[in-house]
C-alpha cells in the first residue's frame, strides 16, 4: 500500500475524532483509493466507516455494514473484526429500537470479545468500553436503570485509560437520558 492511502485513512480517523463526520465519510466513500489495503488495514477502514455511520444514526446502513464486517471476520477467523461487526449490528438494532434483537446478539458479542487476543491494550479497552456501552444501553431500554448506571460507571473508569475521542459522546448521551428518565419518574411520584 502506498503512503497516500495510509494518509487518507489516517486523515479520515482524525476528522472522525474531531467530530467532522461528513468530511471523514467523504474520504472513506471513495473506495478506489483504498483498494490496495491489506486485510488488517481493510478491517480498520471498515471499522472507522462503521463508526461514522453509527454516529450519523444511519442504523439500517450500520446493520448491513456490521453484517458484512462480521461475515468477513468469520471467514478470515479474525476475532476483532468479527466483534466489530457484531458491535455495529447491535448498535444498529438499538438505534432502530429493535431491543430484543440487540439483546439476543449481546451474548454472541461477549463471546466474540473474549476470543480477541494479540491486540494492544488500548484496542482491548476500547472494545470493552463499546461492549459495556451496548449492555448499558440495552439495560436502559429494558428499564434496568441500576444496571445501566453501573455499566456507565465502568465505562467512565475505562475511558480514563484512553486518549480523548469523539466516541465519549455516547456514554454521556446515555447518562443524560438516564437522568432525564429518573427526573420524569420522580416528578410523577
Amino acid at each position: 500500500m502506498s503512503h497516500p492511502e495510509l494518509n487518507q485513512l489516517t486523515r479520515a480517523e482524525e476528522l472522525f475524532n474531531e467530530g467532522e463526520l461528513e468530511k471523514a465519510l467523504e474520504i472513506l466513500n471513495d473506495w478506489k483509493q483504498f483498494e490496495g489495503l491489506n486485510p488488517q488495514q481493510k478491517s480498520y477502514y471498515q471499522f472507522i466507516k462503521g463508526l461514522i455511520l453509527a454516529y450519523q444514526h444511519k442504523f439500517e446502513e450500520v446493520i448491513r455494514w456490521g453484517e458484512q464486517i462480521f461475515e468477513e471476520g468469520q471467514k478470515l477467523k479474525e476475532n476483532l473484526q468479527s466483534f466489530d461487526g457484531l458491535f455495529f449490528i447491535i448498535f444498529g438494532f438499538i438505534e432502530a429500537e429493535k431491543i430484543d434483537e440487540a439483546y439476543k446478539l449481546l451474548e454472541k458479542a461477549k463471546t466474540s470479545f473474549k476470543l480477541i487476543s494479540n491486540e494492544p491494550k488500548n484496542v482491548l479497552i476500547r472494545r470493552r468500553v463499546r461492549l459495556d456501552l451496548l449492555k448499558a444501553w440495552i439495560n436502559f431500554e429494558l428499564a434496568n436503570i441500576d444496571l445501566a448506571e453501573k455499566g456507565l460507571e465502568r465505562i467512565f473508569d475505562l475511558y480514563q485509560e484512553l486518549p480523548n475521542s469523539f466516541e465519549i459522546v455516547w456514554p454521556y448521551l446515555l447518562k443524560g437520558l438516564i437522568e432525564f428518565y429518573l427526573k420524569k419518574i420522580r416528578k410523577f411520584r
